[in-house]
Protein backbone atom coordinates (compact mmCIF):
# COMPACT_ATOMS: atom_id res chain seq x y z
CA UNK A 1 0.00 0.00 0.00
CA UNK A 2 1.36 3.73 -0.80
CA UNK A 3 -0.02 6.89 0.27
CA UNK A 4 -0.25 9.74 -1.56
CA UNK A 5 -1.53 13.31 -1.48
CA UNK A 6 -5.00 13.58 -2.54
CA UNK A 7 -4.51 16.18 -5.11
CA UNK A 8 -7.73 16.83 -6.32
CA UNK A 9 -8.43 18.79 -4.24
CA UNK A 10 -5.04 19.85 -2.05
CA UNK A 11 -2.51 22.10 -1.81
CA UNK A 12 0.35 22.47 -0.30
CA UNK A 13 3.63 23.78 0.43
CA UNK A 14 6.96 23.66 2.61
CA UNK A 15 8.09 26.66 3.97
CA UNK A 16 10.75 27.31 6.62
CA UNK A 17 10.51 23.71 7.86
CA UNK A 18 6.87 23.73 7.92
CA UNK A 19 4.10 22.39 5.47
CA UNK A 20 1.40 24.37 4.92
CA UNK A 21 -1.84 22.12 3.33
CA UNK A 22 -4.72 23.43 2.25
CA UNK A 23 -8.11 21.12 1.55
CA UNK A 24 -9.87 23.84 -1.28
CA UNK A 25 -13.04 21.78 -0.91
CA UNK A 26 -13.47 21.87 2.78
CA UNK A 27 -11.51 25.36 3.08
CA UNK A 28 -9.60 23.81 5.96
CA UNK A 29 -5.80 24.32 6.41
CA UNK A 30 -3.24 22.64 7.79
CA UNK A 31 0.18 22.77 9.79
CA UNK A 32 3.06 19.74 9.64
CA UNK A 33 6.09 20.30 11.15
CA UNK A 34 9.35 18.71 12.79
CA UNK A 35 9.16 15.11 11.68
CA UNK A 36 5.74 15.38 9.46
CA UNK A 37 7.69 17.88 6.79
CA UNK A 38 9.49 14.38 6.22
CA UNK A 39 6.86 12.46 6.17
CA UNK A 40 5.07 15.12 3.67
CA UNK A 41 7.80 14.85 1.33
CA UNK A 42 7.76 11.39 1.49
CA UNK A 43 4.04 10.83 0.68
CA UNK A 44 4.63 13.63 -1.79
CA UNK A 45 6.14 10.52 -3.61
CA UNK A 46 3.80 7.83 -2.61
CA UNK A 47 5.59 6.08 -0.34
CA UNK A 48 5.17 2.91 1.73
CA UNK A 49 4.58 3.11 5.20
CA UNK A 50 7.81 1.10 5.57
CA UNK A 51 9.97 3.53 3.19
CA UNK A 52 8.37 6.89 5.17
CA UNK A 53 9.66 4.96 8.43
CA UNK A 54 12.80 3.92 6.56
CA UNK A 55 13.08 7.70 5.94
CA UNK A 56 12.74 8.71 8.93
CA UNK A 57 15.40 6.47 10.65
CA UNK A 58 17.96 8.35 8.44
CA UNK A 59 17.73 11.54 9.69
CA UNK A 60 16.06 11.23 13.53
CA UNK A 61 17.40 9.58 16.59
CA UNK A 62 15.18 7.31 18.11
CA UNK A 63 13.50 4.05 18.46
CA UNK A 64 12.08 2.20 15.08
CA UNK A 65 8.67 1.15 17.28
CA UNK A 66 7.99 4.59 18.52
CA UNK A 67 8.48 6.37 14.65
CA UNK A 68 6.48 3.50 13.04
CA UNK A 69 3.42 4.01 15.42
CA UNK A 70 4.04 7.88 14.96
CA UNK A 71 3.89 7.36 10.92
CA UNK A 72 0.89 5.00 11.12
CA UNK A 73 -1.26 7.93 13.77
CA UNK A 74 -0.32 10.48 11.27
CA UNK A 75 -1.18 8.88 8.51
CA UNK A 76 -4.00 7.62 9.92
CA UNK A 77 -4.87 11.59 10.68
CA UNK A 78 -3.96 12.58 7.19
CA UNK A 79 -6.32 10.35 5.64
CA UNK A 80 -9.20 11.58 8.14
CA UNK A 81 -8.57 14.88 7.29
CA UNK A 82 -8.90 13.89 3.72
CA UNK A 83 -5.08 14.94 2.67
CA UNK A 84 -3.64 11.83 1.76
CA UNK A 85 -5.03 8.25 0.34
CA UNK A 86 -3.72 4.92 0.39
CA UNK A 87 -3.17 3.40 -3.26
CA UNK A 88 -2.11 -0.38 -4.44
CA UNK A 89 1.09 -0.34 -4.57
CA UNK A 90 1.82 -0.90 -8.43
CA UNK A 91 5.17 -1.32 -9.01
CA UNK A 92 6.28 1.91 -9.52
CA UNK A 93 9.73 2.96 -9.33
CA UNK A 94 10.83 2.98 -5.36
CA UNK A 95 10.17 6.25 -3.56
CA UNK A 96 13.79 8.19 -3.27
CA UNK A 97 14.55 8.46 0.28
CA UNK A 98 16.42 10.67 2.00
CA UNK A 99 20.09 10.29 2.45
CA UNK A 100 21.39 9.23 6.12
CA UNK A 101 22.69 12.30 7.96
CA UNK A 102 26.02 12.19 10.22
CA UNK A 103 24.39 13.21 13.18
CA UNK A 104 20.57 12.60 13.49
CA UNK A 105 18.09 14.70 15.23
CA UNK A 106 16.29 13.58 18.50
CA UNK A 107 12.51 12.06 17.18
CA UNK A 108 9.86 13.87 18.18
CA UNK A 109 6.24 12.58 16.71
CA UNK A 110 5.07 14.69 14.10
CA UNK A 111 2.03 16.51 15.27
CA UNK A 112 -1.34 17.64 12.38
CA UNK A 113 -2.38 20.66 13.38
CA UNK A 114 -6.02 21.42 11.54
CA UNK A 115 -7.13 25.37 11.57
CA UNK A 116 -10.63 26.55 10.09
CA UNK A 117 -11.18 29.75 10.85
CA UNK A 118 -10.03 31.27 6.90
CA UNK A 119 -12.28 28.24 5.40
CA UNK A 120 -15.50 30.49 4.66
CA UNK A 121 -13.17 33.08 2.24
CA UNK A 122 -10.67 30.07 0.93
CA UNK A 123 -13.80 28.40 -0.52
CA UNK A 124 -14.84 31.44 -2.03
CA UNK A 125 -14.89 31.95 -5.42
CA UNK A 126 -13.19 35.24 -6.24
CA UNK A 127 -15.51 36.02 -9.41
CA UNK A 128 -18.51 34.77 -8.52
CA UNK A 129 -19.27 35.03 -4.80
CA UNK A 130 -17.93 38.16 -3.77
CA UNK A 131 -19.87 41.09 -3.10
CA UNK A 132 -19.98 43.28 -6.21
CA UNK A 133 -19.72 46.59 -4.51
CA UNK A 134 -17.09 45.74 -1.34
CA UNK A 135 -14.74 43.10 -3.67
CA UNK A 136 -12.60 40.93 -2.20
CA UNK A 137 -12.71 39.57 0.88
CA UNK A 138 -16.47 40.05 1.21
CA UNK A 139 -19.10 37.40 0.20
CA UNK A 140 -22.36 38.21 -2.13
CA UNK A 141 -25.15 38.94 0.26
CA UNK A 142 -27.76 36.44 -0.16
Amino acid sequence: MRFKVESDHVVSEAIDGEVVAIDLASGYYFSLTGAGVEVWRLVEQSATHDEIVEGLMRRYQGNRADMTDAVHQLLDQLQRARLVISVEDDGAPATVLPAAVAECIPFVPPQLETYTDMSEIIRMDPIHDVDPELGWPHPRSS
